[in-house]
C-alpha cells in the first residue's frame, strides 16, 4: 500500500455476535467515534470481513454456535490480514480464569463481560482507534523517510550534469555486479588462478575527443550539453545490467557485469560509433562530438574503482594516441606495460619476516612482505615509486595486500600474519570490498599496519574505517612511530593494538642517550593506551640487550631473520615448536 492509501485509510471496526440484538446495541454504542461499523453474526462471515478489510479493531463473541470465538480468533490469527489486529473477547460467562488465558492464548488482548457498558465499550474501542491511527502515521512517517531516503541516495550518487552515476554511484555497482559474480574454484593452497575464465566483468572506459576545444570555442553551457548527449547516447547502448558513471571532467565510466573482453569490445566499437554519428545540437548551432574509448577485463577479486581505473585507463590512452575516435581491447598486439602487468598481480610474491620475542627467540608471527620481479623492481620502494610515477599507486597498493593476504590464508590457523597497506589504499576499498577481502584469510589474526606518515590527508578520516576493521576482527599497528611527530599524533587519534617503532629509532640505540630517552616515552605511551610495542630493524645484539631492559621485548630485523620464501615460512610456522637459532 502506498502512502496515499495509508493516509485516506479510515478506522473500521468489526462486530462479531450470533445475537443481532447484541451487535445493533454495540454499535450504537459507538456512534460518533468517526469509524465504519461491520457486523457479522459468525466466524464464518467474520472471517470473510477480514478477507475484505484490514481492522482497528474486532470484538468477538467467546459462545457462539458452530465456529466459536475461540475458534474464529485462531483463524483470524492465521489470516494474513489479521496477524496483528488486537482482538477484544466479549462473553456472557462468568470471569473464568482458565477460560481467559485460552483466550489470550489466541491472541486475545482484552475482555468484556456481557451485559456491556456502553461507556466502557466506548473507552475501550476508542483506545484502540486512536492506536491504529498512530500506528498508520508512524507508517506514513516511516515510508516519507525511506522514501527520501532513497532520493537522497540517489543523489549523492548521481553526476548533477549528466544524470548518470558518479564515482561513489560506480563503487556502488561495482559492490553489487562483484557480489553476484561467480567466484572461481581454488587450483591450490595459493588461492585461485586468475585465468581469463575468472572475469568477474568488463569496464569500458570513454574520453570525449578535444572536449577542451569544445569549451574553449563554445563555452562551458555548450560543453555541459554535450556531455549530457554522449551519456544519453552511451546509455542508450548499455544493457540494463549495465552501469554508466561519469568519472571526472570528460571521462566515462562503464560496468558490464558478466561480459567477456570480446562482447565489451564489441559494445564498445557500437556506442563509439552512435555517440559520433550526427552532430550534437547545443546553444545555437552544433557541435561534432566523438568518444575514445578503452577495455579492460575485471577479474573477480576487483575491489575498487581505482582498480578498474588501472586497467581501463591504459587502454583510453592508447586509443587517444592511436588517433582518437577509436576503441582499443582485444587484439592488441602489446601485453601491456610493466606496471599493468602488477596491477594484475604479475610477478609478485608475498615473502614473510618473522617477529620474535628477544628472551628465547621464539617467532610470535610474521610480517608479509611483497616482492616483485628480478631485478630492479624485486623490491616495494622500485615498483611503488614506478607506480606513484604513473599514478597507480593505490591499485598496485592493493594488488599487494591481496596477494599477502591470500599468502596468510596458507599459515596454520591462528598464526598473526602482519600485512602493510596505504592508508588511502584503506580508504579507497568500499568496506563491503574489504570484508570480501579478509574472509579468505579468517583463520589467521591479522594485524594491518599503516604508515600515517605517507598519508597526505587528514588522520582523522581513518577512524571510521579502523573502527570497522576493529569490528572485522583485525588488529591495527601504526607503522615507523618515531621517524615524525605525526607518528606519535596518529598514536592517540587511532588508539592503535600495536606500535611499530621505526627502524631509525632502534638502530644505534644502544649508544644514543637521546633515542634511549624517546624509547623510554614510546614505553610508557604505549602503556597508557594499553598497546603493544615493537621494534623494527633490528641488527644488532647490543641494541635487543637495551630494548629487553626497559621492556620492548619483541620485534624483527635481519639479525633475527632475513624475510624468507612463503614455503620456508610455511614450514617454519607449522613447526610445532618454532625457534630461530640466536647469533653466534
Amino acid at each position: 500500500m502506498g502512502v496515499e492509501g495509508l493516509e485516506s485509510r479510515s478506522s473500521k471496526v468489526l462486530l462479531v455476535d450470533d445475537s443481532r440484538t447484541t451487535l445493533i446495541a454495540m454499535a450504537r454504542a459507538l456512534v460518533g467515534l468517526q469509524t465504519d461499523i461491520h457486523l457479522a453474526q459468525s466466524g464464518e462471515k467474520a472471517l470473510e470481513q477480514v478477507d475484505l478489510h484490514d481492522f482497528s479493531v474486532i470484538l468477538l463473541d467467546v459462545n457462539m454456535p458452530g465456529m466459536d470465538g475461540m475458534q474464529t480468533a485462531a483463524a483470524i490469527r492465521a489470516h494474513p490480514g489479521g496477524q496483528e489486529t488486537p482482538l477484544i473477547f466479549v462473553t456472557g460467562a462468568d470471569k473464568d480464569e482458565t477460560m481467559q488465558l485460552d483466550g489470550y492464548g489466541v491472541g486475545a488482548v482484552d475482555y468484556l463481560y456481557k451485559p456491556v457498558k456502553p461507556a466502557v465499550l466506548r473507552t475501550k474501542v476508542s483506545v484502540f482507534l486512536q492506536l491504529d491511527r498512530q500506528r498508520r502515521a508512524l507508517e506514513v512517517t516511516n515510508r516519507l523517510l525511506e522514501e527520501q531516503r532513497r532520493k537522497l541516495e540517489q543523489l549523492v550518487q548521481t553526476d548533477p550534469i549528466t544524470e548518470v552515476l558518479n564515482r561513489r554511484g560506480f563503487e556502488s555497482a561495482l559492490s553489487r555486479a562483484l557480489a553476484a559474480a561467480p567466484q572461481p574454484e581454488r587450483s591450490d593452497a595459493t588461492g585461485p588462478r586468475l585465468t581469463s575464465s575468472a572475469n568477474a566483468a568488463a569496464a569500458v572506459m570513454f574520453g570525449c575527443d578535444d572536449f577542451g576545444e569544445i569549451n574553449a570555442r563554445h563555452g562551458h553551457g555548450v560543453g555541459d550539453a554535450v556531455l549530457r548527449t554522449i551519456a544519453a547516447r552511451l546509455r542508450g547502448v548499455l544493457g540494463p545490467r549495465d552501469a554508466l558513471a561519469r568519472i571526472g571532467g570528460d571521462e566515462f565510466l562503464a560496468l558490464l557485469p558478466g561480459a567477456s573482453l570480446i562482447t565489451a569490445t564489441t559494445l564498445a566499437e557500437r556506442a563509439r560509433a552512435t555517440v559520433s554519428a550526427k552532430p550534437i545540437l547545443a546553444g545555437d548551432g552544433s557541435v561534432q562530438a566523438s568518444v575514445s574509448a578503452g577495455v579492460a577485463a575485471l577479474p573477480w577479486d576487483t575491489s575498487s574503482l581505482s582498480e578498474v581505473l588501472a586497467r581501463a585507463r591504459p587502454k583510453l590512452r592508447e586509443s587517444k594516441l592511436l588517433g582518437k575516435n577509436q576503441v582499443v581491447g582485444v587484439a592488441r598486439p602489446r601485453s601491456g606495460s610493466l606496471v599493468e602487468r602488477l596491477v594484475r598481480g604479475e610477478g609478485l610474491r608475498a615473502v614473510g619476516q618473522p617477529i620474535v620475542r628477544f628472551t628465547d627467540r621464539k617467532v610470535l608471527g610474521y610480517e608479509l612482505l611483497t616482492r616483485g620481479p628480478v631485478g630492479p623492481l624485486a623490491t616495494p620502494r622500485g615498483f611503488l615509486e614506478l607506480a606513484r610515477e604513473q599514478q597507480m599507486l593505490t591499485a598496485i597498493d592493493l594488488r599487494c595486500l591481496k596477494v599477502c593476504l591470500r599468502a596468510a590464508s596458507t599459515l596454520p590457523e591462528g598464526t598473526s600474519a602482519h600485512v602493510n597497506v596505504f592508508p588511502t589504499t584503506l580508504l579507497a576499498v568500499p568496506e563491503r570490498e574489504l570484508e570480501r577481502l579478509l574472509e579468505v584469510c579468517a583463520r589467521v589474526r591479522v594485524c594491518l599496519e599503516l604508515s600515517v606518515d605517507r598519508f597526505s590527508g587528514d588522520p582523522r578520516e581513518l577512524v571510521d574505517r579502523i573502527e570497522f576493521l576493529r569490528r572485522a576482527g583485525v588488529a591495527i599497528a601504526i607503522d615507523d612511530v618515531g621517524a615524525s611527530a605525526g607518528s606519535i599524533d596518529s598514536v592517540f587519534l587511532l588508539d592503535p593494538d600495536v606500535i611499530k617503532i621505526d627502524r631509525l629509532l632502534i638502530h644505534g640505540a644502544a649508544h644514543n642517550s637521546r633515542k634511549q630517552k624517546l624509547l623510554h616515552r614510546l614505553v610508557a605511551l604505549s602503556s597508557a593506551f594499553g598497546c603493544e610495542l615493537m621494534a623494527e630493524g633490528v641488527e644488532a645484539l647490543e641494541d635487543i640487550a637495551l630494548l629487553t631492559s626497559i621492556g620492548i621485548t619483541r620485534g624483527q630485523g635481519y639479525l633475527l631473520s632475513r624475510p624468507v620464501e612463503l614455503s620456508e615460512l610455511i614450514a617454519r610456522a607449522a613447526a610445532r615448536h618454532s625457534h630461530i637459532a640466536r647469533p653466534g
